[in-house]
């Protein structure tokens, strides 16, 4: 292809990228208590935007909120269970590796819960409860009456008969989730601490800085890590991924933005929420989003497990799947041109 071509294919993502932060408001909207499903649909699912929902009445009904807060109550309700634990040395678990030779995949251990409590008051190494495929379900049963469901999302997205997994949560600084989309109309409560999150729409991927890397996984042994490269068929699989780390400052209002992400996106940057306890956030499917501790929210807390957040995430079948995955597939094809 020539320069050219490839410069009036960049000039055209560019435009759209413009065009739709002139259409789209500055801040992801906020709704207050209760959500009408209809409304919701109309509004919000439709169109791809994605919303907040502050103090959901339906969420302040659930034992979760209030028991959780107490760390105590965790260790004895999970005494007899064993969770999936993701182990890195840095926090960043599906991701592109710091110095960018590899996507990796965390180490992963099936371990007491109270033992995973114990690592997560020292964070070395770092660890994670982040098993998806609904991970709430398959192991965190003794808890799982304390979480109910929304009623505007299932009424909105068609019930139990399209909710495909609720995935368990729970983690403190320096652990992140790396820019990534998923299939899913994705429904995020944070149940304890908060939670940073930025999102970008799905024609934005040209902007993330994409490039197949190959796959590896995190070893780890004697409290040492290794880096084992995964091989499939003979062959180290390829996985495609943003090379942008996680986003290292605090929002901007109190300081100015330093990390390389934030500068790299500047001209039009991603919308941004902070979400506390009792909060939920509708992210729509193929929707780029990283989630982040901000580093205010960890300074001067103790190194108890109390001080970590979790959060529960209900990933409904996609309403818009056709149209969803044709946009977000196109646009990756302009893209990599």
């Amino acid at each position: 292809m020539s320069p050219c071509v490839r410069d009036a294919v960049l000039e055209t993502l560019q435009g759209h990228t413009k065009l739709l932060s002139e259409l789209l408001p500055e801040r992801i909207e906020e709704l207050q208590g209760s959500v009408d499903a209809l409304r919701f649909l109309r509004e919000f699912v439709g169109p791809s935007k994605p919303v907040v929902v502050r103090g959901d009445v339906a969420v302040a009904r659930w034992p979760a909120l209030s028991r959780w807060k107490d760390q105590a109550y965790l260790n004895h309700a999970l005494r007899d269970v064993d969770v999936t634990v993701a182990l890195t040395p840095d926090g960043l678990a599906d991701a592109v590796s710091a110095d960018g030779a590899f996507f990796m995949l965390p180490a992963e251990a099936k371990l007491p819960y109270r033992t995973f409590v114990d690592m997560l008051r020292r964070q070395r190494p770092v660890v994670y409860l982040q098993k998806q495929n609904d991970s709430f379900a398959s192991e965190f049963g003794p808890i799982s009456g304390d979480v109910g469901r929304l009623p505007w999302a299932d009424a909105a997205f068609g019930g139990a008969s399209n909710l495909d997994a609720v995935n368990f949560w729970q983690g403190r600084a320096p652990t992140k989730t790396s820019w990534h989309r998923d299939p899913y109309e994705n429904v995020y409560v944070v149940l304890r601490g908060s939670k940073r999150c930025r999102l970008l729409p799905m024609t934005d991927g040209y902007r993330l800085q994409i490039k197949p890397y190959r796959q590896a996984e995190w070893r780890y042994e004697n409290d040492t890590f290794s880096v084992h490269p995964c091989e499939s068929a003979g062959r180290e699989p390829v996985v495609p991924w943003s090379s942008m780390q996680p986003c290292s400052c605090v929002d901007g209002i109190q300081r100015p933005r330093r990390c390389a992400s934030c500068t790299t996106l500047a001209d039009h940057p991603p919308k941004e929420v902070t979400l506390n306890a009792g909060d939920v956030l509708y992210i729509p499917a193929f929707t780029y989003h990283e989630l982040v501790h901000d580093p205010v929210d960890d300074a001067g807390a103790d190194e108890s497990a109390s001080s970590s957040t979790i959060a529960v995430n209900f990933w409904y079948e996609t309403q818009y799947g056709h149209h969803g995955f044709a946009t977000a597939t196109t646009f990756d094809r302009l893209s990599a041109l």
